[in-house]
């Protein structure tokens, strides 16, 4: 909150707030929150004039009170939720993605993550008819994979034409061009509201690795930057951000145990499934969604890891095909 200073009110001198400053009130919320009668003994000014710096101070320094049902029929006008062209995994979703939160597909290598993000992409701009901007950071996305997506939806040329110009693909080769390209779109959202409902970054780890190990303290500065624009940009514009992550699996072996002649047992090895990029960013992404292969040809599981609004281990089955996952 802003300090105390003579340009507030013409009531309040220089000596009134080195007055004020000997007890400890250096700004304008602590002058608010302290008893009038006792400001006016503090900073030796009528208490007259105490009336006219509190009611200047909540006058220029408060925010404009609102409605409740003002505020709730804004949220329910702009919030809705982003269909991703997957019955099944619209079902899991509830809808699919809302929209001002941040998501995560994180699964191991080749278990279909980009593939996903892809079909997403072409659904939400051949659907919606809305852009789609799709960070790619590792390099390789494909202009051909992307058309043969919406080819296999779609077979009129001029749609699916105006389809691919929705699909804005930015690549970056670093974490400051990352941020950057973040930065100027939200911007751009603020001079073009709703022109964009789904940022796609694919994938987060390529430009975070880097900096991990001796460089700790730096990931997570750049951790908490990026984490605090995404969740703004989100927020603020009414954005379903969805973020590519590896997941990694540890296993650990628990204590042996005792079987009836007292003898010990082999251990038992605990398998546990865990997001890269550190406990930090775990707790970054509304919703996380762990996607695996599970034992049929193309097939795959996605599983809720972790939601603010989703059942927590609930899953669906779908299966990677020429023209997308169905």
């Amino acid at each position: 909150m802003a300090k105390l200073s003579t340009s507030m009110c013409q009531v309040l001198t220089k000596t009134a707030i080195e007055n004020l400053g000997q007890r400890k009130i250096f700004t304008v919320v602590d002058v608010l929150q302290e008893d009038p009668k006792k400001l006016a003994s503090i900073s030796k000014l009528d208490f007259k004039d105490i009336l006219t710096l509190r009611q200047a101070l909540v006058s220029n320094y408060t925010p404009f009170p609102r409605q409740g049902l003002d505020a709730y029929n804004e949220l329910m006008s702009n919030c809705s939720y982003i269909p991703t062209g997957i019955q099944k995994l619209d079902e899991l979703l509830g809808g699919g993605f809302l929209t001002g939160n941040v998501f995560e597909i994180c699964g191991l290598s080749g278990s279909g993550k980009t593939q996903l993000c892809l079909t997403v992409a072409a659904n939400v701009a051949l659907q919606m008819k809305k852009v789609v901007h799709l960070i790619d950071t590792k390099l390789d996305v494909s202009g051909k994979r992307i058309h043969s997506i919406i080819e296999g939806r779609e077979s009129d040329e001029e749609v699916i034409g105006n389809t691919m110009e929705k699909i804005l693909v930015t690549r970056v080769n670093n974490f400051y061009e990352l941020y950057s390209f973040l930065y100027h779109l939200k911007n751009q959202l603020v001079r073009e509201p709703g022109s964009v409902r789904l940022i796609v970054i694919e994938s987060l780890p390529a430009v975070f690795l880097q900096y991990m190990g001796n460089y700790k303290m730096d990931s997570l500065g750049l951790l908490n930057n990026l984490a605090s624009l995404v969740k703004y940009i989100a927020h603020e514009h009414y954005v379903s951000i969805l973020i590519i992550n590896l997941a990694s699996i540890w296993v650990e072996e628990e204590s042996a145990p005792l079987n009836d002649d007292s003898q010990m047992e082999p251990p038992v090895p605990h398998v546990d499934v865990k997001a890269l990029l550190g406990k930090y960013w775990a707790h970054v992404p509304n919703t996380r969604l762990y996607i695996e292969q599970n034992g049929v040809p193309n097939g795959r599981k996605v599983t809720v890891m972790k939601s603010t609004h989703l059942a927590l281990g609930s899953s669906c089955i779908v299966s990677i095909t020429s023209d997308g996952v169905r």
